[in-house]
């Protein structure tokens, strides 16, 4: 009998270390699951709407005719967000230096104090190529081109081994109407290093200065073979297909980068940019919110979050507003709302976005809104608000 009570607690004892033991493993794998999930890019976030009025009344308005007047401007508002994505290959160098101090300060725009840093390293090691990159690539970003150029030359006398100042100073001869020269110089480099794919990605930005898009894409094509991983490259190169109309290939190069590197925004960007010109809205809303979500330009950077214009020179008032117009499009006026505001808190005065409001709210039957934010717009833009008073009984 004792011998029967033991047997019958031993195997009670295992199935309560068995029971134990599975719900261990059940919270482990919940648990990792839980952590891989919180791995992948944040989903869209819907906006706040905290404070905004639900309206009762019905529209005052036809949404046909919001429409046909938001497509009435619709290419003016995708060439801002096209001009947006331009400026940053006109203004902003390539950068392709490594290991310095002083750059993720300049990517933060404290340009003195970066140059501060990239100063004093080149005091304490004179043959330190990056730091000389950096520092020219600080001049040539807050447009001194001259003293950019004499950092570049000064390198250069140095030896061969200075030779990567060469991208950055055919990027400023670009800049400075140097056309000629500029690729010269370009070319230069490559015969010394006919192998180097950050070269071919800095002939490529240099082209795209010069509207030669073709002879542009076919330099970063020559990146990419040389560098399969060759992130600003797909970027770059994609955002040209956009502007040429290959839409395809330029959905497979935005992807590709963001398979690179998920946490930058600038694949997620050109692939809304994309979608936008393809009909495709709701994708187009759902990538120009994960590109403003993510905020930082490059996982290496020292800051988690900062606004687009900051970390790659893309107007984020700009991007709120385009995600509105979609956003309108296809109904969801809360979210729209809320990307206008949005823009506004961006850039106080945008005038755009104010008379995404007022359609808005129309929209929503809430003409008391509506009205208010017309006075504003009235203020700012009285020929943009011409566009819209017949629409809130303003027409004179």
């Amino acid at each position: 009998m004792k011998t029967r009570n033991v047997v019958i607690v031993v195997l009670i004892t295992n199935i309560v270390s068995i029971m134990i033991t599975s719900l261990i493993v059940m919270a482990i794998r919940n648990d990792r699951q839980q952590t891989h999930e919180k791995e992948v890019l944040p989903a869209k976030q819907a906006p706040s709407v905290s404070g905004t009025p639900i309206a009762s009344e019905r529209p005052t308005v036809n949404k046909d005719e919001i429409l046909a007047l938001f497509d009435s401007r619709t290419e003016s508002q995708r060439k801002k967000v096209i001009e947006s994505f331009e400026k940053v290959m006109r203004d902003v160098p390539p950068y392709v230096g490594t290991g310095t101090k002083g750059y993720p300060y300049a990517l933060n725009g404290q340009y003195e104090k970066a140059q501060q840093i990239a100063e004093g390293e080149i005091q304490a090691n004179p043959d330190g190529v990056d730091s000389y990159y950096t520092l020219a690539w600080i001049y040539a970003r807050v447009g001194n081109y001259d003293r950019a150029a004499l950092v570049c030359d000064n390198a250069l006398r140095r030896g061969p081994e200075f030779n990567k100042m060469r991208y950055i100073l055919g990027w400023v001869y670009a800049r400075q109407g140097k056309y000629d020269e500029a690729l010269k110089i370009c070319d230069e480099a490559l015969r010394g290093e006919p192998y180097s794919a950050t070269l071919y990605y800095a002939k490529g930005r240099i082209l795209d200065l010069l509207e030669r898009s073709e002879e542009a894409i076919e330099s970063y094509a020559h990146a990419i073979d040389l560098k399969k991983d060759f992130y600003e490259a797909y970027v770059f190169r994609g955002f040209l297909y956009t502007k040429l109309g290959r839409y395809d290939d330029a959905i497979k190069d935005q992807k590709q980068a963001i398979a690179l590197s998920r946490y930058d925004p600038a694949g997620y960007l050109g692939l809304g940019l994309v979608y936008d010109q393809t009909g495709n809205y709701e994708g187009a809303v759902a990538q120009l919110d994960n590109a403003i979500t993510l905020g930082s330009f490059g996982a290496n950077t020292d800051s988690s979050k900062q606004p687009l214009t900051a970390c790659i020179g893309i107007d984020d008032a700009v991007i709120y507003n385009r995600i509105g117009i979609l956003n309108v499009r296809l109904g969801s006026y809360q979210d729209a709302l809320a990307a206008f505001n949005r823009s506004i808190t961006a850039r106080q005065e945008f005038s755009d976005a104010y008379r995404g409001l007022v359609l808005t709210y129309l929209l929503l039957g809430d003409r008391q809104s509506a009205i208010k934010n017309y006075g504003k717009l009235e203020k700012l833009d009285a020929e943009m608000a011409k566009s819209v008073a017949a629409f809130v009984g303003q027409d004179k």
